[in-house]
């Protein structure tokens, strides 16, 4: 975790400063405001005053205190919001222009009459308060400051998308100061919030014709009114989106009590809805608002539906709703598809659904009232919230979206228990990488509150929940309280849960199968290949009646009650890999392919399409068992008849994954196998029809996958061994019976060939200028082949444009063979598919030296664009060694178009090249095509190449100079499904 230094404090990311981190008694701060607030809509700027009064509840004398002045997060892109932003990502703000950006400043602050100087940390969005007078435990003080704050786009949760304001985090506010010490939290796009609870009286200023929702009550009955004037008219084509402003003001008070922030939302546009909610046990009536969009009119009822719906069962299941109103507003939100505040939420344009609805207003429980801390606990919060949210779909009356309730977030966060990419649910919020924080937080960690609810019975953990949001509601509760309480409501023992479950990375596995014999008749095997020891529960034939198995690790040997057909792991438990929780378990074949939820082992039936210029139109039928959530072991096979070869050919691979545990430096180690078999030709003949002979590969792999150093890692490492096998049909040549100057080729037999090659490969995808770099040895027959390759993409921030560099360095060593005659190995500085030996891409025209194939070429080696193959020797084979540079730069318009330039230096030029030059070059143009095909131009290039067009290429010369790439080369097929 990174840290910063300020003021003698040690300041982490995750929020406490150590200077005060011994452990006192709990205890709670208070905080008042009263705040008033200018809205000046031609400039986006607030101004404002506050003044706070601070009650010191702790037992020891306060001398400062750190102040959150979040709206300068925005101010430079040095902020730790900017900084995980792009690390995440998101650019938008990074490359937006600054006076897009925001700022607070003019802040001026004052206790009792007397100036309080404060000084900056190093996070631009926190500063201390050097207090002029110390608060003594049990003591008060009221600080005041004057404040302006620029509003800045709508980059995340404080922002404007033109005229439609969404003020959150805006107001200087203290941070927390707990029994841990000071919370020093920087505001982050990932990651929530934790503040003081106390009381807001908020004062609003603002043009007469904005709709205005905020936290808290509205006191200003001219405004009451006028609301619900609106929301009884809903006459969209009434509305001016372009309207102005008005020139009147109104002063709009909402207060609020028992809340630990505020935010408010105005728009001139928004349509309403109003309606009433009665609180479940209390019987109090709750005033529900909906403000939207015209375009959102459809979903409005709905929306309302779901707001009523939520405050009834979160009542009912947790404990009464307190407050006055409920608000839910759709802004321009950028910061996920909502974000809750007390008692108003605000919905991201287009997520204005009934799932998204339930969850923003259950905030108002985890964590509104319940105020955790967000940014080191995220599964008290999002996790615990995101269950009882899926709760409440799973009684709709609509099938659909009761089934979707049931698979929850499955599908994806078992995704990443299945290739190890899952992280510890009781982790800090900016621990995890971007996309795991709402895989793990939002799916794993509601499933794992799940399988807490199950395994202690549900009538217990309602009692638990409930007494747990009694006891701290409008309070600070730590992990350890809320394990506390839900210790005290189970005589069960729950270390595996709170010891383990909370804080561990590893997939959740049992497997069961029944145990034979008429000693054992309704006895089951169970194996927990978790990793921790954790319970299960099995049911049996239809029954939905769940026999618990106590927490354990290993294997066991359980004696069911009653006899049984099949028995089953529950879907209670969030075990990612279903074919071997039953007891009665198949093989299915299906088509094409499906998600692997079921108790079968499937496979899939598929057909193969292929073409190439030798076998031309290929096709067949293709057998894999590639599933959502992958397997360990995986294979596809495609065999298809060519056409053109009149032969059958395909390709196929089988892998296997192997994760290792404990202190092991590789996160994953694949054993593969590839085969492939197709067809083509040897011979420059290409003016007639000559025969097709067939290649087969067959490579075996190791390939090992390092762990990243930390989760938020953008950096990427393999290790990769392959052994090749390769058989080459040839050719023989006899003279033509009508023709004795001419020879034919006719097929001769097979040549086999092997190799070992060790490749190395480092890649940064850090969002600007990434870069990778990449080793290679190979061991053949007749040499001894060592290169280096190294890519850095250089953005250049003009609507997302950047320069790409390449070098590439080799060497080639030979054995026991004449240099000349291993052409077929030279470095080349065009790398095409004669160049190919060890049939590692898929080219069109392989082994074509003519016709619109043989234009096909990789970045490989040289990594020139000019194809040279009519001539019997390249131009630009390096015999002995090769350097070479390449450039591409995006050109700043709005067309995928590049300019290029290449040169090769390479050893032995004056035996090879027909003019002698060891400096080879080319420039010109190339064009991205449905982002997986590259056309390159060359309209500059060296003599060698210049003669080469005007001499032998002779008609159409242009366009036969002109080089294409297929980047099919990017499916690793043994790992293709972690793509999508």
């Amino acid at each position: 975790m990174k840290k910063i230094i300020c003021a003698a404090v040690l300041i982490f990311f995750g929020g406490v400063s150590t200077s005060n981190a011994q452990q006192k008694p709990y205890f709670q701060q208070r905080v008042d405001h009263q705040i008033k607030v200018r809205l000046d809509d031609k400039s986006h700027y607030l101004h404002g005053e506050m003044t706070m009064r601070y009650t010191n509840n702790a037992p020891d004398t306060l001398r400062e205190i750190y102040m959150l002045v979040y709206p300068n997060a925005f101010s430079t892109d040095r902020s730790a919001f900017a900084i995980q932003s792009v690390e995440n990502g998101n650019t938008a703000f990074y490359l937006a222009d600054k006076e897009d950006w925001g700022f607070i400043d003019s802040l001026f602050f004052e206790q009792s009459g007397l100036p309080v100087a404060f000084t900056p940390t190093q996070q631009p969005d926190i500063i201390r308060l050097n207090l002029a007078e110390p608060i003594p435990p049990g003591g008060s003080t009221e600080l005041h400051t004057p404040f302006r704050v620029k509003i800045p786009k709508a980059f995340s949760r404080l922002g404007h998308e033109g005229q439609s304001y969404h003020i959150a985090q805006w107001y200087p506010k203290p941070a927390v100061y707990d029994a841990q010490g000071w919370h020093l939290i920087p505001y982050l796009d990932q990651g929530e919030f934790y503040y003081e609870f106390g009381s807001y009286d908020v004062s609003i200023t603002l043009p007469e014709n904005y709709v205005l929702l905020a936290t808290g009550d509205l006191q200003t009955e001219t405004e009451q009114q006028w609301l619900r004037q609106r929301a009884a008219k809903q006459d969209v084509d009434s509305l001016d989106k372009a309207q102005p402003s008005s020139s009147g003001l109104k002063t709009v008070r909402y207060t609020a009590e028992q809340v630990h922030d505020f935010a408010w939302f105005a728009d001139k546009n928004w349509l309403l809805k109003w309606d009433t909610v009665i609180v479940p046990e209390t019987g109090h009536q709750v005033e529900v608002w909906l403000a939207f969009p015209p375009e959102s009119k459809a979903k409005a009822d709905k929306a309302v539906k779901a707001t009523r719906d939520a405050i009834t069962f979160y009542s009912e299941q947790v404990g009464p709703y307190p407050y006055a109103s409920v608000k839910v507003v759709e802004g321009p939100l950028s910061a996920g598809g909502g974000m809750e505040y007390p008692t108003i939420t605000v919905i991201g344009k287009g997520y204005l659904t009934e799932d998204v609805v339930i969850h923003e207003v259950g905030h108002n429980w985890f964590q509104a009232m319940l105020g955790s801390n967000e940014r080191s606990y995220p599964w008290m919060d999002e996790s615990i919230n995101s269950y009882y949210e899926q709760l409440l779909n799973a009684k709709s009356q609509d099938s659909v979206k009761q089934r979707m309730a049931a698979l929850g977030m499955a599908s994806v966060y078992k995704y990443t228990m299945a290739t190890r990419n899952a992280y510890a649910i009781g982790a800090s919020a900016d621990y995890y990488p971007s996309t795991a924080y709402g895989l793990d937080i939002y799916g794993k960690g509601p499933a794992y509150i799940a399988w807490l609810a199950a395994y202690m019975g549900q009538e217990q953990f309602d009692n638990a929940m409930k007494e747990y949001f009694q006891t701290w509601k409008f309070r600070h509760p730590q992990p350890v309280d809320f394990e506390s309480i839900f210790r005290k409501h189970s005589a069960k023992n729950l270390d595996w849960f709170f010891a383990d479950g909370l804080n561990s990375e590893l997939p959740v596995d049992f497997s069961i199968k029944k145990v034979g014999g008429k000693d054992a008749p309704n006895s089951v095997i169970l194996k927990n290949k978790t990793g921790f020891a954790g319970p299960v529960a099995i049911v049996t034939d239809s029954s939905a009646y769940m026999h618990w198995v106590e927490p354990f690790q290993g294997s066991k040997k359980v004696q069911l009650p009653h006899g049984f057909r099949e028995a089953r792991i529950a879907d209670v438990i969030p075990d990612f890999a279903a074919a071997n929780n039953t007891t009665k378990r198949s093989l299915a074949l299906r088509p094409l392919f499906s998600t692997r939820f079921s108790n079968e082992y499937k496979h899939f039936i598929i057909p193969a399409m292929g073409y190439n210029v030798y076998d031309r139109f290929m096709l067949g039928l293709g057998l894999h068992n590639m599933q959502f959530p992958e397997q360990p072991f995986r294979y596809g096979i495609a065999a298809m008849y060519g056409w053109g070869s009149n032969t059958v050919v395909g390709t196929g691979f089988v892998t296997r994954s192997f994760y290792p545990k404990g202190a092991s430096a590789f996160q994953e180690i694949l054993l593969s196998l590839y085969a492939k078999r197709f067809s083509y030709r040897t011979t420059y003949l290409d003016d007639y029809d000559n025969p097709k002979a067939q290649f087969l590969s067959i490579v075996p792999e190791l390939r090992l996958y390092f762990k990243k150093p930390f989760p938020r890692s953008t950096t990427s490492q393999w290790l990769a061994l392959k052994a090749y096998y390769i058989q080459e049909g040839k050719f023989a040549y006899h003279p033509d019976p009508n023709d004795d100057t001419r020879y034919l080729p006719e097929k001769d037999g097979y040549g086999t060939n092997t190799y070992l090659t060790v490749d190395y490969d480092f890649a940064n995808e850090r969002t600007f200028n990434p870069y990778s770099a990449h080793a290679g040895l190979q061991l053949g027959q007749r040499l001894v082949k060592l290169s280096a390759e190294a890519k850095l993409k250089i953005d250049y921030f003009y609507k997302d444009k950047a320069i790409f560099l390449r070098a590439f360095g080799g060497r080639l060593w030979h054995l026991n063979t004449e240099p000349m005659q291993n052409a077929r190995y030279y470095f080349a500085s065009t790398y095409s598919g004669w160049n190919d030996y060890l049939y590692e891409y898929p080219f069109i025209g392989r082994n074509h030296s003519s016709t619109l194939a043989s234009q096909q070429i990789y970045m490989k080696e040289g990594g020139m664009k000019v194809p040279t193959l009519m001539y019997a020797n390249q131009v630009g084979l390096g015999a002995r060694w090769m350097f070479a540079a390449n450039v591409k730069v995006d050109l700043p318009i709005g067309l995928p178009i590049q300019l290029f330039a290449d040169v090769v230096r390479i050893s032995d030029a004056e035996q090879v090249n027909s003019e002698g030059s060891k400096w080879l070059y080319d420039a010109g143009i190339s064009l991205r095509l449905f982002r997986f095909m590259d056309v390159y131009l060359p309209l500059l290039m060296s003599p060698e190449h210049q003669m080469y067009k005007e001499s032998v290429l002779g008609k159409n010369a242009f366009f036969k100079s002109i080089t294409f790439q297929l980047h099919f080369d990017k499916l690793y097929w043994p790992r293709i499904q972690r793509l999508f």
